[in-house]
């Protein structure tokens, strides 16, 4: 004969396991997933005016980039849009006489030409 405990205790895991096994199938997707339209978000573009300048969030504070970087890369940036401006002033003021006087443009010490430069600039603008 068997001990109470076990006697009551099989009836009751059956009893459990079949409860369990229910709930698993009532929340089963019937439906399958290809057969559904996918959700989508869609948010309105709103037209605001044009910044030459960007500012990213958290690039410090997340430790992406060290503040003297930032810094750097900040003060290089405003020298280039100087040399630019100066450039472009050039070319005004040079429009209605030569520019250079012997052997083409005038070239930055790696070679580049600072009209090429300009131009450069001026499409990432």
């Amino acid at each position: 004969m068997l001990p109470p405990g076990i006697a009551a205790g099989v009836p009751v895991l059956l009893f459990l396991g079949g409860l369990m096994v229910w709930r698993a199938e009532a929340r089963t997707n019937k439906v399958a997933l290809v057969s559904r339209p996918k959700p989508a978000t869609v948010v309105r573009a709103q037209a605001v005016m044009y910044r030459p300048t960007r500012t990213y969030v958290g690039l410090l504070d997340g430790g992406y980039v060290s503040p003297n970087e930032a810094e750097q890369k900040s003060a290089q940036s405003t020298s280039e849009m100087a040399q630019l401006e100066s450039e472009r002033a050039n070319l005004v003021r040079g429009s209605n006489r030569e520019i250079w006087t012997s052997g083409g443009p005038p070239t930055r010490p790696d070679g580049e030409s600072w009209i090429e430069v300009a131009r450069r600039m001026l499409r990432f603008r």
